[in-house]
């Protein structure tokens, strides 16, 4: 999108520029418009849960996606990965990560930011998801992001879900962050957690067949 490169600012300034409320002039004015279509949009109508999936893959989260999620969240974690074939149910290995205290240091938060914005998202949308990544950041123990797995995922979806609070914030986390990497890791948990959204999605989409 024009101009984005003006707002390619180093760690910790492009986070913090994100984190501040309401954004920066400067940061805003590189949406030539107060909303704009997101860049990932749903399926066409009549789709099923093998393209709702690839849907979320690309960012979407709207339809059934969000209700298929919150079915994951119920079955927790062992039934979850029960239903993955035995080559996908190993955690795998993350990359190492030196240890980062605050939310604005983080070069994943960075990369995510960059990812999205050469998407060409509304400034304020970004905001929000990342506003949603700092929190369930917190609630896995500000353990790096680029070591985050579908297992965590789960686990989060589950607790937020008992808790009552919104889940919205963990699967839009998770997908951002894994596709803006190209760690074998992160392809990975993209197959699995692609994997069991198409399980859940069958699961809650009026008319599936099992």
């Amino acid at each position: 999108m024009p101009g984005t490169k003006a707002v390619f600012r180093t760690v910790p300034e492009l986070v913090g520029a994100f984190m501040e409320q309401p954004l920066p002039k400067d940061v805003y004015r590189l949406s030539r418009f107060g909303k704009v279509a997101p860049p990932w949009g749903p399926p066409p109508h009549g789709s099923g849960p093998e393209e709702y999936a690839a849907a979320w893959m690309n960012g979407y989260d709207g339809g059934p996606i969000r209700g298929a999620f919150r079915w994951l969240g119920q079955q927790g974690l062992e039934a979850c990965l029960a239903t993955l074939p035995k080559s996908l149910r190993r955690r795998g290995r993350a990359p190492k990560r030196v240890p980062v205290e605050r939310f604005d240091d983080l070069p994943e938060a960075e990369r995510v930011i960059k990812y999205i914005l050469r998407h060409g998202a509304a400034m304020h949308d970004i905001q929000e998801l990342l506003f949603g990544f700092r929190e369930v950041w917190t609630e896995l123990d500000k353990v790096r992001p680029d070591t985050w797995a579908v297992d965590d995922m789960i686990d989060t979806l589950s607790a937020r879900s008992q808790r009552g609070r919104a889940i919205d914030p963990v699967p839009a986390s998770m997908v951002f962050l894994w596709n803006s990497s190209d760690e074998s890791f992160h392809r990975r948990q993209l197959e699995k957690a692609e994997r069991l959204l198409i399980l859940a999605l069958r699961e809650v989409m009026p008319g599936t067949h099992h």
